[in-house]
């Protein structure tokens, strides 16, 4: 039988071990992002996905990606159940762009919000989503880095985000049960303060971004703040095409969206890649329902 295999997951909710992980104020941090940079880019040049499983328990596969959604959903559901607000259980999911991490991240939320109200006749939903694009560097942060030019064109990059204030907001998240976070408004190109609300009756957060199994400071420290740890599996071709035509899709000139992939999204979903084997649960690349 074919099994998506799911590592021994740990519950690191405890406060001590949650205050021991690293935070970087945003000052400290923008002064390193020529560092990281050149670590980052010299690493994607000979990073391959090397995914070398321990022993692990099976769940089933189901057949297309929304009767994954859909039994993630439960499972979750299930842990929901178990939760006494404003205590949350944090699930990151981690793939690289255009894996469909987002697209899991909503349906599987809006799964398990729709099946929360069935089973406890409520109004309320048991899910929230936190995604990481809210914490990209701003346009001004980005204009006082040594390089401005070079920080536009790598934008999505490790050290185009300000990890120190996600992990500093995800502690936050872990010690109040609630909180406002930023999103990223695309059609300035910058984030929004104040735009995501978790509140205290969502037992279940889903974080989604693509840096969340990175093995390097600060990154790292988000495994130990999280409950589980997902990694949507994606080809890297296939991402990349997608990426592609959402690209042309918001009117980027075919060329102009070509060269983006080959200098910055293609080196960045390499990277990526090579932090699967960091995941407590790999999702599968599944075809949709709709194709048959």
């Amino acid at each position: 039988m074919t099994c998506l295999h799911q590592r021994t997951i740990c519950d690191t909710s405890a406060p001590a071990r949650c205050n021991a992980a690293r935070t970087t104020t945003t000052h400290t941090y923008l002064s390193r992002q020529v560092h990281l940079r050149r670590r980052h880019d010299n690493a994607s040049s000979r990073m391959v996905c090397r995914v070398q499983l321990r022993k692990s328990q099976s769940l089933p596969v189901p057949r297309c990606m929304e009767d994954m959604y859909e039994t993630l959903a439960i499972r979750l559901c299930d842990v929901a159940e178990t939760q006494t607000p404003p205590r949350k259980h944090l699930v990151g999911i981690a793939g690289m762009p255009g894996s469909g991490k987002t697209t899991a991240a909503r349906h599987i939320s809006d799964s398990m919000n729709n099946l929360w109200r069935q089973r406890h006749a409520s109004d309320e939903d048991c899910t929230g989503t936190l995604p990481m694009d809210g914490f990209h560097l701003t346009r001004r942060q980005l204009n006082v880095l040594p390089n401005p030019e070079e920080a536009y064109a790598r934008r999505g990059a490790p050290w185009t985000f300000n990890a120190g204030a996600f992990l500093q907001a995800l502690l936050q998240l872990r010690q109040d049960g609630e909180g406002l976070f930023p999103s990223f408004d695309h059609a300035v190109g910058d984030p929004k303060e104040a735009e995501i609300h978790i509140e205290p009756h969502h037992r279940v957060v889903l974080i989604e971004g693509n840096y969340l199994l990175l093995d390097e400071e600060p990154w790292r420290g988000i495994k130990d703040i999280v409950n589980e740890s997902w990694y949507v599996d994606s080809d890297v071709e296939e991402a990349m095409e997608r990426v592609y035509s959402r690209q042309i899709g918001n009117g980027v000139p075919p060329e102009v969206a070509r060269k983006r992939i080959d200098t910055n999204d293609r080196l960045n979903a390499l990277q990526i890649s090579a932090t699967k084997e960091r995941a407590t649960l790999v999702i599968p690349a599944l075809p949709l329902c709709t194709e048959g």
